[in-house]
């Protein structure tokens, strides 16, 4: 379950997992002396769960709502990470069932980043508390089951770059494969020089299916091309 927040007015916020009005949990707000102020009720409608935002006086938004496939029962509080995006923990739901870990910007675009339970349960499963993220890019946290003793993980997750791996050329097309992460959405771009300030787009945005991607440049008329793979 998530904990409380403080802000800079010494006042916390929190919410509950159940009762209020549609005893469907509430978000509330505490002042330093105890007084208790419920903001939002639940709507009482039991799914996959949903990311939102709530004002100080109560005014609340829903900036996404999980299918199951990309995550059931975030239980976990979100934190914001170093580049100002919100990273979070599902228990249930993705690739593998076994949850998931997420991306979401401040504007509410949604990223999910990593199914447990893809390869087993051995990479752990059912996350249900907050990841804490290190000085670098990575972000540290735990699973409730899985491992290889089925009593859960400490975990380690990374957003990594794309690598390119040596790409053969045959018939004039050029056949190259790149490091992926399933779920996430990559851009193939191209410049004919390296100066050149603005790259042009090979085909539209792909969500990687695999941990590997090809991609095929058919033909290219240009003497020379120079290829990056972005991370959107």
């Amino acid at each position: 379950m998530a904990g409380l927040v403080l802000d800079t007015n010494s006042v916390f916020y929190g919410t509950t997992f159940r009762g209020g009005t549609n005893d469907a949990g509430t978000a509330f707000k505490m002042a330093s002396d105890g007084t208790l102020t419920n903001l939002f009720y639940g709507s009482g409608t039991y799914g996959n769960g949903t990311i939102f935002s709530i004002t100080p006086v109560g005014a609340q938004a829903t900036l996404y709502t999980f299918s199951g496939g990309d995550g059931s029962s975030p239980t976990a509080g979100l934190v914001q990470g170093a580049d100002g995006n919100f990273y979070g923990t599902t228990e249930y739901g993705g690739t593998g069932g076994s949850g998931t870990m997420f991306q979401m910007s401040p504007s509410g675009a949604f990223t999910s980043l990593f199914s447990f339970g893809i390869n087993g349960t051995n990479n752990g499963a059912s996350p249900d508390a907050e990841m804490a993220q290190s000085s670098g890019s990575g972000f540290y946290g735990t699973t409730s089951s899985g491992g290889s003793l089925g009593g859960g993980n400490i975990v380690q997750i990374r957003r990594t770059a794309p690598f390119i791996l040596p790409a053969p050329q045959t018939a004039g097309a050029l056949t190259f494969t790149w490091t992926a992460v399933p779920g996430q959405s990559y851009q193939v771009q191209y410049a004919t020089d390296l100066a050149q300030p603005v790259w042009n787009n090979l085909g539209g945005v792909v969500t990687a299916t695999n941990i590997t991607m090809t991609t095929v440049d058919s033909a290219p008329p240009d003497p020379q091309r120079f290829y990056q793979v972005i991370l959107q």
